[in-house]
């Protein structure tokens, strides 16, 4: 804080400049004359015209540089809360009006190995950490520090468990000229499941409203729960649709937990108790095999999925960063010994690399008849979890 001299009088320096220095409070870095020159420099202690700062202060000594040795109380009230992939951290205000922010720490091992994450001191009771990998653990601790560089101990740790999460994206197949409004029109039509009439990846749990009549979609892939606990979902759409999830990642455990057997207006989520369905016990780092049909005759189209649960997950369309796409085809193991493993990853890749639109063509995600090496990441990642 710069104080120009000429600003105020005796009494206040006395009272509020040379007191609270005395008393570990307000500290300026550098006192000016009117004339604009410098008087007393904190930082360095030099004084430039010591007849003017002693009359100033009553004759009253400057307390040296560095003369503060007193810490700041330790934080309190650390928090940490877990937004995808990021830490959200909060914490209770420190008092001291010599605080000069805060200094945030984190380890992978409980109570040791701190190392800081904040390159300058935090001058707000808040963090987000972003640079956290998944199924990960991480302790936090905060600390307080004043202008002097006084630090504070640790406040208690805290901890936050990253899970493992989606890639973004969930695949959405669709097949068009078919009549009639219920599930069994699309499920029994000759095209399904292996001829979609197209295809995409879509970043939410939502298809497109108003997108076409006479047609059908299905939405599949794995979903990522950010804690572990109860998790309620509900089913909107035009005209009927269902929700499928399974107990793990396999489809063949999919089991219908919700469905609108009329029509919904667009996120319309209580029109029918049978949209909602009970709730169901996930596990943080787990994925999970989740699946929308949905049939559309003529009129408005919609279909949506939100859910509410642990982690301060209210009722909300599912986001991108829970779910991962299916790849066609591509689920179980080539020696059918129970699990997908890198002999039968291996097999896959001599596969892509002979004929990326025949054999592999589940991987082909934009439907450019070619299997380019980020639609491959995203099958390999998919096949090894």
């Amino acid at each position: 804080t710069n104080v120009d001299l000429h600003l105020a009088s005796r009494t206040f320096f006395d009272k509020y400049v040379v007191d609270s220095a005395n008393s570990h409070g307000l500290h300026p870095f550098y006192w000016d004359t009117p004339g604009g020159g410098q008087l007393f420099n904190w930082s360095t202690g030099a004084v430039s015209d010591p007849d003017s700062v002693r009359a100033l202060t009553g004759g009253a000594a400057l307390p040296p540089p560095g003369s503060d040795t007193t810490p700041p109380a330790v934080p309190s009230g650390l928090s940490a809360a877990v937004d995808g992939l990021a830490v959200e951290l909060d914490w209770n205000d420190n008092t001291e009006p010599d605080l000069g922010g805060y200094n945030v720490y984190r380890s992978i091992v409980s109570g040791i190995a701190y190392t800081r994450i904040n390159t300058i001191p935090v001058t707000e009771s808040a963090y987000t950490d972003l640079s956290v990998t998944k199924d990960t653990t991480y302790y936090y601790a905060v600390t307080a520090v004043d202008t002097s560089s006084n630090e504070s101990t640790y406040c208690y740790e805290q901890q936050a468990v990253i899970p493992d999460t989606g890639l973004g994206t969930i695949l959405r197949q669709w097949w068009t000229g078919i009549s009639n409004t219920t599930v069994s029109s699309l499920t029994s039509s000759a095209n399904y499941p292996d001829n979609p009439s197209g295809s995409e990846e879509i970043t939410s749990l939502e298809g497109p409203v108003n997108w076409a009549e006479n047609y059908g979609t299905r939405i599949r892939g794995y979903l990522y729960p950010p804690a572990s606990g109860n998790y309620t979902f509900w089913i909107a759409g035009d005209d009927n649709c269902q929700l499928w999830l399974s107990t793990d990642g396999d489809p063949v455990h999919a089991s219908l937990i919700a469905q609108v057997s009329g029509w919904t207006d667009s996120r319309e989520w209580d029109k029918f108790t049978e949209q909602e369905s009970s709730p169901v016990s996930l596990t943080a780092g787990q994925k999970y095999y989740i699946e929308v049909l949905h049939k559309e005759g003529t009129g408005g189209d919609n279909v949506a999925v939100a859910w509410s649960g642990p982690g301060g997950i209210t009722q909300q369309v599912i986001e991108g960063r829970y779910l991962s796409p299916w790849l066609t085809g591509l689920y179980g193991d080539f020696d059918d010994n129970g699990s997908a493993g890198m002999e039968d990853l291996a097999r896959l890749t001599a596969l892509w690399l002979e004929d990326d639109c025949l054999m592999t063509a589940g991987t082909d995600l934009d439907g450019d008849c070619a299997v380019n090496m980020t639609e491959f990441s995203k099958m390999a990642q998919n096949w090894l979890e």
